[in-house]
């Protein structure tokens, strides 16, 4: 009725959202001015695709790598499009699950988008609840394990790895007494650098013990588990810390170090 063409159920919100960043009066008072939103909320719906989810990474603005949009700039990129929701909790799930829908027609709405958001959120929960749990790779593979982590926006996270980011997830949720802080994409990254660190802990603080007087039994087999090492028990522990002493050294002689015994 007002003569503006090409809104559509498609971008409806993205056009509202264009009229909603336009603060000057004048410059949206007449049909050609709103025709011309019409086109920035097309254009915005297309820069989510082309642009906004290929990042990975959500740092702060002056922070950012070279070539990557800060993280103001990702979510005001979402907010110009008219997609909800997305915040600096979940934006980088949502760019994920972005990269992971790569049927063009499946995401030039904002319909579509805004189902990927819930999408995001509904992988940062499997997480949690199904991936974490694992302690192995026998039911779930790893490949399977590994794709989760992805789906959620989580870097980081390899075969080597995957079992000790699990580990470090339970025992936060453990210490939590629930998920509060395990509901966002940094909560979650920070467990892969505890799982890193756990699995480093291993071959600096515990494979040198030759008994348990310095460091007590109990706090070694804690180490064992908090990387995500099974079998590990009062019987056998200075046996495995023998054995890793012993792959060090041959590593070492091989110029090499740690490159056998650096993961789970």
């Amino acid at each position: 009725d007002a003569g503006v063409l090409n809104v559509t159920a498609d971008n409806l919100l993205a056009v509202n959202a264009q009229l909603r960043l336009e603060t000057t009066a004048a410059d949206k008072d007449s049909v050609a001015d709103i025709q011309t939103l019409v086109a920035l909320a097309d254009a915005a719906l297309d820069y989510l695709v082309d642009t906004v989810q290929t990042n990975d990474t959500a740092a702060p603005s002056g922070s950012e790598a070279a070539g990557a949009l800060a993280l103001e700039d990702q979510l005001a990129a979402y907010g110009a499009a008219g997609v909800r929701d997305v915040t600096a909790d979940n934006l980088l799930a949502v760019n994920a699950q972005m990269r992971l829908e790569t049927t063009a027609a499946d995401k030039d709405s904002v319909a579509d988008i805004q189902a990927i958001v819930a999408l995001a959120e509904s992988a940062l929960d499997d997480l949690v609840s199904n991936i974490a749990p694992l302690d192995s790779t026998t039911v779930t593979n790893a490949a399977t394990q590994l794709a989760a982590y992805s789906a959620a926006g989580i870097t980081g996270v390899t075969v080597d790895n995957l079992l000790a980011v699990n580990a470090q997830i339970r025992k936060q949720q453990a210490a939590d007494g629930d998920t509060d802080n395990l509901d966002t994409v940094a909560d979650l990254q920070a467990q892969v650098t505890a799982g890193n660190d756990a699995l480093s802990a291993i071959l600096t603080t515990i494979a040198p013990n030759t008994d348990t007087q310095a460091l007590e039994a109990q706090a070694q087999l804690d180490a064992y588990v908090d990387a995500g090492v099974l079998n590990v028990t009062a019987e056998n522990l200075l046996a495995v810390n023998a054995q890793i002493r012993k792959q060090l050294a041959s590593d070492q002689s091989e110029s090499d170090p740690t490159g056998n015994v650096d993961s789970v």
